[in-house]
């Protein structure tokens, strides 16, 4: 994978994908294949150093991206870690909790229900500030809107 991301790329394949998007975003793929297959050490120092780049980025790719960083914490036994790298996408404004993030957050409350630190007190709190988070969402609000198509008015 390293040495797809790292080739020279000449010219356009005409295919795209995950090897054609920019760093940061390549980055954070690396990272959770990296957690899913077992590094989440691994996977922590990356998405860490990532985030700590001082560079203009989707809100959205980094927020996916403090959600694997998250998620490193847990698989690590490190809860307060997992709220801190949380806490700018808890912070977000309804408008801008994308589906994409809740469902990465919804698997993320998973891992921590799994995870060895499942009858912590601060697991029990990241599964409910991801709860509240994930009912204050926008498509939530957009699909339970009066008269918005599929709810009942």
């Amino acid at each position: 994978m390293d040495e797809a991301r790292t080739a020279p790329q000449d010219q356009d394949d005409g295919i795209g994908g995950l090897f054609s998007c920019d760093a940061f975003r390549s980055l954070n793929y690396t990272t959770g294949v990296r957690l899913r297959t077992g590094c989440a050490t691994t996977a922590l120092d990356e998405a860490a150093a990532a985030l700590a780049i001082p560079t203009r980025r989707a809100y959205g790719t980094e927020a996916q991206m403090r959600i694997t960083l998250a998620s490193a914490h847990v698989a690590l036994g490190h809860p307060e870690g997992a709220l801190e790298a949380l806490q700018p996408v808890l912070d977000l404004a309804p408008e801008q909790r994308l589906a994409p993030m809740a469902a990465r957050l919804r698997e993320f409350a998973g891992d921590v229900a799994r995870s060895r630190m499942a009858d912590a007190r601060t697991a029990s709190h990241l599964q409910a500030v991801v709860e509240h988070w994930c009912l204050e969402a926008a498509p939530r609000h957009v699909a339970l809107a009066p008269g918005a198509p599929g709810t009942l008015a």
